[in-house]
């Protein structure tokens, strides 16, 4: 029995590894070579999928582990002739090459380093697309991996570069096809780790904080170089001296950092790292009114990216209907928990979860209390004629339901997919409405109508109006946010504020001012939870849709509903900023063309 892989770099540390495993000698052979032999020899050979196509008889596939999420500040930079070097041989640092080409100091390409030029340079995004991309390698070789990751994660970063897996990784992925085939084998000691003597580089701290997994700004040369530990000053100064003598200068700029996010980097760095007379200098330019608020208004500085395979609920006023819309249609992965069991009911899939439309946070509290059992409110049933109406979503069912059984039944269905949705969902899209509201007196219950409106009857001895202040919606998002966190620790939130005016005010004044005093509240709560609590973002539609730019194009002649136009903006915006950059996509599509140094010098020679 002879044993083979081929493959890319990773193919001769798994035939290490393998031989190892089964005490037979695995050859790493390449593509001119295993091409030679013949189907009637008995052997294994371990592709990767896009090498299998090259041989025949018994194969058994592993994936390219390629994973630039860690890593993304990482450039290869080649062309036909040579490539360009740093302290860690081809792998260099964005940044700092395009400090290099722009003529900055060493001091100030050591001040990018910082959240804020991660942000523009969209690094936060890079690990759930480059997961994405690892995912799919292994079903194109028939080895799931959505587990093992989650494994190797909570262990910490399992790569030492973009294409150097850590030892545990490459040893689960040996046992995993082996135990494809009838060969006998043993487990693997643990502590072997073929690349830990290449080059190492660190997860940055800040996005090392994002990923969960510790970080730092230690970058270690291959054992070949001496197997040193640089610092972040150290890399940057060597890396110069090493772009000067390779006149660096003198090679066109590598694709990647023509990219629009590279222009004016130095823009990121902190105030007193600018050139300028005044503390605005070299600020963005969508910090400035005359330079930003023009053309296809974009106001969005703050996002993450939605991968495709996460799942995102929606929920809040009729305004969140369509960012669902515009994710269901794009593809991605809209998650409806409660579908139409076949009975015919209306109202599913406009949301994630059959509650019609929350207008306001405290609504949105007391679902996930009595979803849990938490709250049980008396106001259980209303009637409207001779049907049964649900107090807390009364138009879910046009014509009311035929029973207080029905309702009842169907109200238990409806708990359990919203349990679901809170504790499976990824991303939790919540537009907020309306400040006013009214309650029941006896216990704070909180209605989506008026009682009397859409079923009940209203009696002011029973119920009361309100307007939420500003302290009690922040108070109530804050309160919503820790009972998600405590059953969903990893979820993100995007709040959006509803540019629709109120239909009607009960306060004693004109609709025109509460609208304003309503949207007032809601967008200033949403800022200031924002600003103080993790992995809760803001997306301006309110900004888009009421901003003086549009001159009042985006309202239909009514001047409260919402035009198509205005629509489109919003979730052009949306979609630009929160689903995968394609340059981001390409990025982590050409790191899985990336080969090993000893290929790249074979080619040289």
């Amino acid at each position: 029995m002879k044993l083979y892989t081929v493959g890319n770099c990773q193919a001769a540390v798994l035939a290490e590894i393998l031989t190892r495993a089964t005490g037979v000698v695995v050859e790493r052979t390449r593509k001119e070579q295993v091409k030679r032999l013949r189907p009637s020899e008995p052997h294994y050979i371990f592709a990767q999928p896009q090498c299998k196509d090259w041989v025949e008889g018994n194969i058994v596939c592993f994936p390219r582990l390629i994973m630039p999420g860690f890593h993304p500040d990482i450039l290869i930079s080649k062309n036909k002739k040579s490539v360009v070097r740093s302290p860690l041989r081809n792998y260099n640092s964005s940044i700092v090459m395009k400090a290099w080409y722009d003529g900055l100091s060493e001091k100030n390409t050591l001040e990018l380093f910082n959240k804020k030029t991660f942000e523009r340079l969209d690094f936060f995004s890079y690990f759930e697309a480059s997961k994405a991309g690892l995912l799919a390698e292994g079903l194109a070789a028939g080895l799931p991996l959505e587990d093992r990751f989650d494994e190797w994660l909570e262990a910490g970063c399992f790569m030492h570069t973009v294409n150097h897996p850590k030892g545990r990784v490459l040893i689960d992925i040996a046992e995993a096809v082996l135990s494809k085939t009838n060969l006998d084998w043993k487990p693997i000691d643990q502590e072997i780790d073929p690349l830990g003597d290449g080059c190492g580089w660190p997860v940055y701290p800040e996005l090392a904080e994002r990923i969960g997994v510790n970080g730092s700004y230690e970058f270690r040369t291959n054992s070949l170089d001496g197997g040193k530990i640089l610092d972040l000053k150290q890399f940057i100064e060597q890396s110069f001296a090493l772009y000067a003598k390779q006149n660096v200068d003198r090679r066109p700029l590598p694709d990647r950092l023509t990219h629009v996010r590279y222009q004016d980097l130095q823009r990121t760095l902190p105030a007193d790292g600018r050139h300028g007379t005044h503390p605005y200098a070299g600020l963005p330019e969508n910090q400035f009114w005359r330079k930003s608020v023009h053309g296809d208004v974009d106001p969005v500085t703050s996002s993450f990216t939605i991968g495709r395979h996460e799942r995102i609920a929606t929920a809040g006023s009729c305004f969140a209907q369509h960012i669902a819309r515009a994710l269901r249609d794009k593809g991605f992965n809209y998650f409806v928990a409660e579908t139409d069991p076949g009975t015919g009911g209306a109202n599913y899939g406009v949301f994630s979860a059959r509650y019609g439309n929350i207008y306001t946070v405290r609504q949105l509290v007391q679902l996930f209390d009595r979803s849990y059992g938490q709250y049980d409110p008396k106001d259980s049933i209303w009637q409207r004629g001779d049907r049964f109406v649900d107090p807390f979503r009364p138009e879910i069912e046009p014509d009311g339901f035929v029973s207080a059984q029905a309702l009842l039944a169907s109200r238990e269905t409806h708990f359990e997919a919203v349990r679901k949705m809170f504790e499976r969902l990824d991303v939790f899209v919540f537009t907020l409405g309306l400040t006013e509201f009214w309650r029941a007196k006896v216990d704070g219950a909180v209605f989506p109508l008026a009682p009397g409106v859409s079923g009940g009857l209203y009696n002011p001895e029973l119920y009361e109006f309100a307007n939420f202040s500003v302290a009690e919606v922040v108070q109530d998002l804050a309160a919503f946010l820790d009972r998600l966190r405590a059953i969903n620790h990893s979820a993100r939130v995007i709040l959006t504020v509803s540019p629709v005016p109120l239909a009607a005010t009960y306060e004693p004044r004109h609709v025109l001012v509460s609208t304003t005093y309503s949207k007032s509240v809601l967008r200033v709560a949403a800022e200031e939870i924002a600003r103080t609590c993790e992995q809760v973002f803001y997306f301006p539609s309110y900004e888009i849709i009421t901003g003086t730019f549009s001159r009042g194009r985006y309202f239909a002649e009514n001047l409260r509903d919402v035009t198509a136009e205005g629509v489109d903006h919003v979730m052009r915006m949306f979609l630009r900023h929160f689903t995968p950059d394609p340059e981001i996509e390409a990025s982590v599509r050409r790191a899985f063309e990336v080969v090993c140094e000893e290929e790249q010098l074979a080619n040289l020679s």
